[in-house]
């Protein structure tokens, strides 16, 4: 959005541009930044994984090189969305590449797990929600 052109015309306020215009920031997309991914998939799934009160998963060097490959078209919260669904289903305590594969292909639920596991995942994701609800 061109603000300055929006202040002309008189849909955006002077002194909000003003204010806001004081600090710039730049960030990059979150696909240039692949060196960031493995940090943030690692603070996100931690966080996920305490709003479900489970124990943190380990992400495998597999599934970094899996989240790394991915063009990330909706940025940051994408991986964040993406860590909160595996808190909520995977069942071990290591995050393997298939997982994030099988996620990231656009394959469904069934396909990646059992019935019984996503019944477990649903019951989790439950819990998470009720627990990260306040928390916001």
């Amino acid at each position: 959005m061109d603000n300055v052109a929006e202040v002309e015309a008189g849909r955006f306020r002077q002194d909000l541009y003003f204010r806001l215009a004081a600090a710039r920031l730049h960030v990059p997309p979150l696909r240039a930044r692949l060196d960031e991914i493995p940090l943030l998939a690692a603070a996100f799934l931690e966080e996920a994984c305490a709003c479900a009160g489970r124990t943190c998963i380990a992400i495998s060097d597999d599934a970094v090189h899996a989240l790394r490959a991915h063009a990330w078209p909706g940025n940051v919260r994408e991986l964040r969305n993406l860590m909160q669904y595996f808190a909520a289903t995977v069942e071990g305590d290591t995050l393997f590449g298939a997982e994030v594969e099988v996620r990231l292909s656009g394959a469904t639920i069934a396909a990646a797990v059992t019935i019984a596991a996503a019944r477990r995942a649903a019951a989790r994701f439950g819990r998470w929600r009720t627990r990260c609800a306040s928390s916001r």
